[in-house]
């Protein structure tokens, strides 16, 4: 079986199979189909009669084998590609369900898949309909909803979808053709409605009739194929009616099936699909569970797209008006299943960044943000932005360890869990079969990227991978639709290791959201202290204000430049321009901007944390392991929660520590040479301030005192030549009239070399 299709000129209607034979045969043609009782249906082998006929043997669905005069004959199929055609008179197509070609005697799959098909008729039809009962559904149904942080859209995972009574007609315009129900074991809705203009073509009818019987009339508006369709009015609900045409029996037992899924309302671009499925799906929408159809499809075409749908159904359009309701049902009788069905997904927007992504695949499922990035989803995770080679994270555990490493440190939970019971993902066993993460990296070693797809960390990920790509959308596109310069390929896969990150309680969340919404964890936004705040304003206090304005100025350039490297999690490929190298040499070059970099970064720019930590590492890296030590120790806050901690957490516990370690009274602050060491203390001052130097050469030396306020300078020590040994040099700056608070410069000037350090003035 290749394909199949339907005709009609309103006189007959035909529904053609096209299939292949690689070999001549004789076999009897069986079919599945709805007939009256001696409703007779012609048989054509490529257009031509074979002399064959379908005929009804009852009213109602029917299992049939083509004969003459009431006897089942063989057909004669040559090799190659055929086409066969049931053809009617008048303008329904003929509602043939499957068809099967035997050339041996004896019972056969068809003869089962009937069985099963005619038990499933057979049980809705002999349900009572109860009217008393019509606020209830059956509940025949095992569908479910994942939870989906930040998302855009609904999701039923394993829709366990059944068919309901389709025909296509061809209707002329200017007549008027009536449908109606009865003897209904479920409450029904009827449709009517043109595929080609379904916004301004399409009927519906609940209740019309008596009881919850309904009653549809349509004056035909314009000449054209029309779709008719029988459900429950009721999620999950299943039964039979009979349907008749103009007053004429046409449907018999015919069954009434599916699933009506409920959305909040939306209207716009959108996406509504089917996917992981099996069987074969159509779906609908509407505005409302009895309005017209305002969407449909089965089989969605691509339209420019690499993916490959299939039999899944897909409606891609711009809905003008609103849409709450989702139908979803089998195509035919026999080819009921379970998929996922995705509700309201607009386009995604990232493919300017991917070469090789086409628009028909990015399909959104978040918004932008810069919260969070691939890894972190990967992870489970949209409460906190997370790389784990980089400086601040938790997951660089040793100096040894490589970038990949760190990779496989965050999946596996390693030092820490990213939140409680979060899923544990390994390389060893991993395969491009079983994986549920993949890692990207470019041809130079680089790693740039982490997708997930399902199972992973039980989310939707649509129908074959789900990234967070940096600080863009969220999108759901074809495994290597983002292969390309930016991203490389994908290059490692984790897979599940049935296990999860442990915490007290042990119990396993599919995303840290689920973890916070059960109050076992707290995402953990470090702040500094109100002490090291304010002591951080004080020394921006003292910075220049021609400073400050170059620096925000080179800042705000840089900021503009951030769009250009969006697609990136790794905060370094922000900083790889010119606007970055601008700034970062102004920082250089200016001590005091240390205090506006620390303010930035405290207050959410993980970006500028390469200044943070290029200017602070040589002297302060232990503080650093410190933190994050802490953090390890004690990774529960004062109600038992699990601190959720990203990346910038760390950064901001390491500033802190700084900010602390500059106002200890111990020689905290030291600069060395290989034949200078110089240090001050106690710092802060509140009397008597030492300022020692080292010196392994004969140099002339001198020591100044400068207020960063008032520009104030006072000589400690002036210029005089010294020899190899240790001085120190002592000043009162009580008496020497600094004030409380004063931030000064102890400058010293030993030979041709300059050197400066930071003191505060406590009284």
């Amino acid at each position: 079986m290749l394909s199949s299709r339907f005709s009609s000129d309103g006189n007959s209607s035909s529904k053609i199979f096209t299939i292949q034979s690689p070999v001549i045969i004789a076999c009897e043609l069986k079919a599945i189909i709805a007939l009256l009782q001696n409703e007779t249906l012609d048989v054509l082998l490529d257009n031509r009669s074979t002399g064959m006929v379908i005929k009804g043997t009852e009213n109602g669905w029917q299992k049939i084998a083509a004969g003459n005069k009431g006897a089942v004959q063989q057909l004669v199929i040559p090799a190659g590609k055929h086409e066969i055609s049931f053809t009617a008179k008048g303008n329904t197509i003929p509602m043939v369900d499957d068809i099967y070609f035997q050339s041996a005697p004896g019972k056969t799959g068809f003869d089962t898949n009937w069985e099963q098909v005619k038990q499933m008729i057979d049980k809705a039809a002999a349900l009572p309909y109860l009217p008393a009962e019509k606020d209830k559904t059956s509940g025949n149904t095992s569908n479910y909803s994942l939870p989906n942080p930040e998302a855009v859209y609904n999701n039923e995972m394993e829709v366990a979808f059944a068919y309901t009574t389709f025909s296509m007609m061809y209707l002329t315009a200017g007549t008027t053709i009536t449908f109606a129900t009865s003897g209904s074991t479920v409450d029904p809705e009827i449709m009517l409605f043109d595929p080609q203009a379904i916004d301004s073509r399409s009927w519906s009818n609940d209740d019309d009739g008596p009881g919850y019987e309904s009653i549809l009339t349509v004056n035909v508006p314009v000449s054209a194929y029309y779709y008719f369709v029988a459900r429950p009015y009721y999620n999950a609900a299943w039964g039979t009616a009979n349907i008749t045409k103009n007053g004429a029996s046409w449907l018999t037992n015919t069954p009434l099936g599916g699933l009506a899924l409920g959305s909040p309302v939306r209207t716009g671009e959108l996406n509504y699909f089917t996917c992981k499925h099996s069987g074969d799906t159509r779906i609908f929408t509407q505005s409302y569970n009895s309005a017209p159809f305002n969407g449909y499809n089965d089989d969605y075409a691509p339209v420019g797209g690499d993916w490959s749908w299939g039999t899944a159904s897909r409606i891609k359009k711009n809905f003008t008006t609103n849409v709450t309701t989702t139908f979803v049902c089998a195509y035919s009788l026999s080819s009921y299943g379970i998929c996922d069905v995705y509700m309201g997904n607009p386009n995604s927007d990232v493919m300017s960044s991917f070469p090789n992504l086409k628009a028909d695949d990015a399909i959104k499922t978040a918004n932008n943000t810069g919260v969070y990035n691939c890894i972190s989803w990967s992870g489970g995770v949209t409460s906190t932005w997370i790389w784990p080679p980089s400086w601040a994270s938790t997951y660089i555990c040793s100096g040894d360890d490589t970038k990949l490493d760190c990779f496989d440190n965050f999946y596996n939970n390693i030092p820490s869990s990213r939140y409680p019971g979060a899923w544990n993902y390994i390389r060893t066993g991993a395969t491009s079969e079983n994986n549920a993460v993949d890692l990207w990296k470019k041809p130079d070693g680089v790693y740039t990227h982490g997708s997930v797809r399902n199972p992973g960390n039980g989310n939707p990920h649509g129908y074959d991978w789900e990234s967070k790509p940096g600080g863009l959308t969220r999108t759901l596109h074809p495994r290597n639709a983002l292969n390309g310069p930016g991203y490389g390929a994908v290059s490692n896969y984790y897979r599940f290791s049935g296990y999860y990150g442990s915490f007290a309680g042990g119990k396993a969340y599919n995303s840290d959201v689920d973890a916070i919404k059960a109050g076992v964890a707290v995402v953990e936004n470090a702040k500094l202290t109100n002490a090291a705040n304010d002591k951080l304003n004080r020394f921006i206090g003292t910075v220049n204000k021609n400073t400050v304005d170059r620096f925000n100025e080179l800042y705000q350039a840089w900021n503009d430049a951030w769009a250009a490297n969006a697609m990136f999690s790794d905060p370094d490929e922000y900083c790889k321009n010119t606007e970055f190298s601008a700034l970062e040499t102004f920082c250089n070059s200016n001590y005091k901007t240390i205090y506006l970099v620390f303010d930035k970064y405290v207050n959410g720019d993980i970006f500028i944390g390469k200044i943070l930590w290029d200017n602070t590492r040589k002297q302060y890296s232990k503080l650093l392991d410190e933190a994050k030590n802490e953090y390890l120790q004690n990774p529960l806050d004062e109600q038992g929660r699990f601190k959720i901690h990203g990346d910038h957490d760390n950064g901001v516990h390491y500033v802190e520590k700084i900010l602390k370690a500059m106002n200890e009274a111990v020689e905290i602050v030291t600069t060395s040479e290989d034949n200078i060491k110089f240090s001050v203390s106690p710092n802060p001052v509140r009397d008597v301030i030492t300022v020692k130097v080292t010196v392994t050469e004969k140099q002339h030396i001198s020591v100044q005192l400068i207020s960063l306020v008032s520009n104030k300078r006072v000589w400690v020590q002036a210029l005089k030549e010294f020899g190899p040994g240790e001085y120190k040099f002592t000043a009162n700056v009580s008496t020497l009239g600094f004030t409380n608070g004063e931030m000064i410069a102890v400058k010293l000037i030993a030979g041709a070399q300059q050197k400066t350090i930071k003191a505060v003035v406590v009284k």
